[in-house]
């Protein structure tokens, strides 16, 4: 294969991944998290997250790690994410922390088109998510621990306008087991961590195409500097597997690593507006992104 044909290639995977169901670069964990979010303090009432989501990039990684032009152009990626949340506490000290909560995503991705694709865009509904997790804290609420699961529901393939890949939405479940720890510091330093795997299953129109599963790990320190206010780092490796077409396995296991820098704030005592920017410095049949990510917390 020519090297701009795969670079095209690897910049189509990666399409799918920042859009799609996969979400492997970034990992689902680096979306969806930051400073707080592992803790079983949240209150027994009705949640909503917004998120707006701004992804880019015209470069890859190939499979020996170096980097190249995608073959596609330039991608861009804006993904909206409504999130609704319910927590319950119970126990004695109410050291317990039940949550489900519902995902509904919405994106428009484009392409700038090259080496014989056209330039276009789609818009329309991602797959949605339902999220369960079960937390415990000690008697200080120093320490906070969660096993959590996110299961994928299969919206169905839409078009993929020439590239190759399904776009969107997939047709196929996905589950991913995480655990999940925050840590506090004092009153000032904490640390949330998480580790989790994603599986993909067959897809379901009986191709045996499979998307990638993979291992995610996700860092988050954090500083309180008082008045609502919290500055966090975010770091994120992501290993996946190949995927599958036809039931074969095809030659694009790789890896990303992102990291980020955030900041929150609680303007309102049941709002908080958080900002992170994100880049990804390192990875292997994956495209090489920055973007932002703004978030909107408001507790009913």
């Amino acid at each position: 294969m020519k090297r701009k044909a795969l670079m095209g290639a690897i910049a189509a995977a990666g399409l799918l991944a920042s859009v799609g169901g996969a979400w492997a670069s970034p990992g689902l964990m680096e979306l969806a998290v930051r400073s707080g979010f592992w803790s079983n303090q949240f209150p027994d009432t009705t949640i909503m997250l917004q998120h707006l989501y701004y992804n880019q990039y015209d470069k890859a990684w190939d499979d020996g790690g170096d980097k190249q032009d995608t073959g596609i152009g330039k991608v861009k990626v804006t993904a909206n994410f409504t999130r609704l949340i319910r927590p319950w506490h119970f126990g004695d000290q109410k050291q317990y922390q039940f949550i489900l909560e519902a995902i509904l995503p919405f994106a428009n991705a484009s392409w700038d088109g090259d080496t014989g694709v056209d330039a276009g865009f789609q818009s329309g509904m991602m797959d949605p998510m339902l999220y369960l997790a079960q937390g415990w804290n000690n008697a200080d609420k120093t320490t906070h621990v969660q096993a959590a699961l996110v299961v994928r529901f299969p919206f169905g393939n839409d078009t993929d306008r020439g590239l190759g890949v399904p776009l969107l939405a997939t047709d196929a479940y996905a589950f991913q087991p995480i655990l999940a720890i925050q840590q506090h510091f004092g009153s000032m330093f904490s640390v949330d961590g998480s580790l989790s795997y994603q599986i993909e299953t067959k897809q379901l129109n009986g191709s045996e195409n499979k998307g990638k599963n993979y291992f995610e790990l996700n860092l988050i320190p954090s500083v309180n500097l008082g008045s609502g206010w919290d500055v966090f780092v975010q770091y994120d490796y992501v290993n996946y597997q190949k995927s599958q077409t036809g039931g074969e396995d095809n030659d694009d296991a790789g890896y990303n690593h992102c990291v980020a820098l955030g900041v929150d704030n609680w303007f309102r005592p049941n709002m908080q507006l958080g900002l992170k920017f994100e880049q990804d410095v390192k990875g292997k049949n994956t495209a090489k992104s920055q973007g932002f990510n703004l978030r909107y917390l408001w507790i009913f």
